[in-house]
């Protein structure tokens, strides 16, 4: 009886579990939902990749999964992203708490933009702050907002998120030289 019982309980507790594990997320077209997958510094432009590497910037480089891409196609906060697949886009993701990186890094981005009208894009979203009526866009959001790091840099045609694995002063002075390797990239 006691074993009964006890299979019992682990056949409630697994059927309850089920659902919840990755391999049965699914995207709002029904699809498997993929993963953020990780991509070394040869998928970058070569004088890009030299310049993160000689100046010990820590970044990381990701292929835009199933699930955030829909988020892209079909959320309006984020829809500037594909109507204009000539822009990069720069999400920023400001913390709840005073961040003196952060502050650093959107003053400099504010300045440097101005230089690259026609090339990127900045959406503004604030950190754990998603709240959708669509349980994909909260799911595909939050996963996003867990692989930027304060600062993600989009490239549309590439379908490849880059961002910083850690908001430092290094990183903040590196962004100038970003943006402008990414801007000199014939789109």
């Amino acid at each position: 009886m006691k074993s009964f019982i006890l299979l019992l309980v682990v056949l409630i507790i697994t059927f309850c579990t089920f659902p919840h594990l990755d391999f049965m997320k699914k995207t709002r077209t029904g699809a498997a939902q993929e993963n953020f997958e990780p991509l070394n510094a040869s998928s970058l432009p070569p004088i890009l990749g030299t310049y993160l590497r000689d100046n010990n910037i820590n970044f990381e480089l990701y292929t835009i999964p199933n699930h955030v891409k829909d988020l892209f196609a079909l959320n309006s906060d984020f829809s500037s992203i594909n109507k204009n697949k000539s822009k990069y886009s720069i999400i920023l993701v400001q913390p709840r708490t005073e961040n003196s990186n952060f502050r650093l890094l959107y003053d400099k981005l504010k300045d440097i933009s101005s230089s690259y009208p026609n090339k990127f894009n900045i959406i503004h979203r604030y950190e754990g702050n998603i709240s959708y009526p669509n349980s994909y866009d909260n799911q595909a959001a939050k996963d996003l907002m867990e692989h930027c790091n304060y600062f993600c840099l989009i490239d549309p045609q590439k379908e490849t998120i880059f961002t910083f694995k850690k908001l430092t002063a290094t990183e903040v002075e590196s962004i100038e030289a970003i943006l402008q390797q990414y801007s000199d990239i014939t789109k």
